[in-house]
């Protein structure tokens, strides 16, 4: 009973309702085709909501002299239970759509940086967008009610001509296969991306980061390039790398 009285509160009310606090993270997206830094601004705030609500987040958003000015101006909320079956029950969970995803021009940086400024519930939080090369960070300089991901502070674009070459096939979960994908490397002429850009990680267990002309990704007719030699069943094969905001 709890939670239906809960939801009947949130769905009926017709005002805009502003949080407490946020969230906010760096992430990578895309404009047009360029990939440029992005932070994030969501809510994570359970609370008990009907599958079929769903929320709208509202941001007033200036460029102002090297400094991004938001200002949060809440959500609000439509139920569409009536569209579905009356079967469908409450459930616990996070509301969709209160987020807002706020591109980063490279236009905007003045000196490989850019300030932000959130404003939340009359409280002023500043941060700062430091770009250095290929990273970027985001350094928060007085916070209030907006608070940072500690885990999504900071972000690494990988240039359009770092591919991701990877295992696939009988693996052993437990191995660790780096050593080999770098042998791979060395005897079919590929250039590690972490030879040329110090930022660029050199991989993980299971994959290693290449560099490949964009003609040489599409001349490819096959994505498999070849196998590890002491295991023909695992094969070694290769992918863009596509950075989205994940929320």
């Amino acid at each position: 009973m709890l939670s239906v009285s809960l939801e009947a509160q949130i769905i009926n009310t017709p005002e805009r309702i502003i949080p407490d606090e946020i969230n906010i993270e760096i992430c990578a997206t895309y404009f047009n085709t360029i990939k440029v830094p992005a932070i994030n601004l969501y809510l994570l705030t359970p609370r008990y909501v009907s599958k079929w609500t769903s929320a709208n987040f509202f941001t007033d958003i200036c460029f102002l002299n090297n400094k991004i000015l938001i200002e949060v101006l809440g959500y609000d909320q439509t139920d569409n239970s009536e569209f579905f079956d009356n079967s469908d029950l409450i459930d616990f969970g996070f509301l969709e759509n209160t987020i807002k995803t706020l591109k980063i021009l490279p236009n905007y940086f003045k000196n490989d940086s850019l300030k932000i400024e959130i404003k939340l519930n009359k409280e002023i939080n500043d941060f700062i967008l430091k770009k250095n090369e290929l990273k970027y960070d985001l350094i928060p300089l007085k916070i209030k009610n907006v608070k940072v991901d500690t885990t999504a502070a900071s972000i690494v674009l990988y240039p359009p001509n770092v591919y991701n070459l990877y295992i696939a096939g009988n693996t052993d979960p437990k191995k660790n296969y780096l050593e080999e994908l770098k042998n791979f490397t060395k005897k079919k002429g590929m250039r590690i991306a972490s030879s040329i850009y110090d930022q660029v990680p050199l991989g993980t267990d299971y994959s290693i980061n290449i560099i490949l002309e964009e003609k040489e990704y599409y001349e490819l007719k096959e994505r498999v390039v070849g196998h590890l030699s002491k295991d023909p069943k695992i094969t070694v094969q290769v992918k863009e790398i596509m950075q989205f905001c994940k929320k």
